[in-house]
């Protein structure tokens, strides 16, 4: 009889926000192929998220489906009792959710302003918060990955609200770090460039995409796939002693 190969993640419970499709579903799927259990936040495409699930539960793992908007506090509780009542544990929060509408510095509205920073920021903030705190008072430890961007470079087409919350994300995840690790809960950031997902696609056309990438000095885009071994890396034991720190994945089209 074959012993089965230990996994990085057998037995632990992973939150992914803004899982159903790019960043989210990649990371979604390996951390099940690793071993996780999986909470798939998704926001207004069930199709998706039912099939990312499907991808979950094709590995053996188990999988929640919540719809959720993690701008409103009330529905991040409920994500969080979801999981709780499902799992009984958390061990890794992964910040996904985002949004990038492309609006020129002088057109941003107060609306605007506030549904960005809501999103990508106070959503990370409290989702945070509230899942640290389930695992501060099991005292099982865990990790909290902050999905950020190359856009913290300043270069965000049309994305200066944009830039500011992703930017933000990085002090978050320092000061996180810092309060967070008298609970074995270490909190990491990762920062990609120009991803094969739909986001660039919705200011992109295909050929800006080709040009960036080909003229980047690695010569190609990222894949989804890349920035989820990343997020794997950083949330096992691998990284036990990594933590306040910024990732970035960009085919050396930012040099930090």
């Amino acid at each position: 009889m074959t012993r089965l190969e230990k996994k990085d993640f057998d037995g632990q419970v992973a939150i992914i926000t803004g899982a159903q499709q790019g960043i989210g579903k990649a990371i979604a799927v390996k951390l099940a192929s690793e071993g996780a259990d999986i909470v798939v936040n998704w926001l207004d495409d069930k199709e998706k998220a039912s099939e990312v699930a499907d991808l979950v539960t094709s590995q053996g793992r188990k999988v929640v489906m919540f719809k959720g908007d993690i701008e409103q506090n009330d529905q991040i509780r409920n994500l969080v009792s979801v999981t709780m009542d499902a799992f009984g544990k958390i061990d890794v929060l992964v910040n996904n959710a985002g949004i990038y509408p492309r609006i020129p510095f002088f057109d941003v509205t107060e609306t605007d302003w506030n549904k960005i920073i809501q999103t990508n920021l106070k959503g990370a903030f409290f989702c945070s918060q509230m899942v640290a705190k389930k695992m501060r008072d099991l005292k099982v430890g865990g990790n909290i990955i902050n999905i950020s961007s190359q856009a913290i470079s300043g270069l965000a087409k049309e994305g200066s609200v944009y830039s500011i919350s992703k930017t933000a994300l990085i002090g978050l995840t320092k000061t996180l770090a810092m309060e967070l690790a008298p609970h074995r809960i270490r909190v990491n950031a990762i920062a990609p460039g120009l991803t094969d997902t739909d986001q660039p696609r919705l200011g992109l056309t295909e050929t800006e995409i080709s040009d960036r990438a080909s003229n980047s000095p690695l010569g190609r885009i990222v894949y989804p796939e890349e920035v989820a071994d990343l997020a794997a890396f950083l949330a096992s034991k691998k990284a036990a002693m990594i933590t306040g720190q910024t990732h970035h994945i960009n085919s050396g089209a930012y040099l930090a």
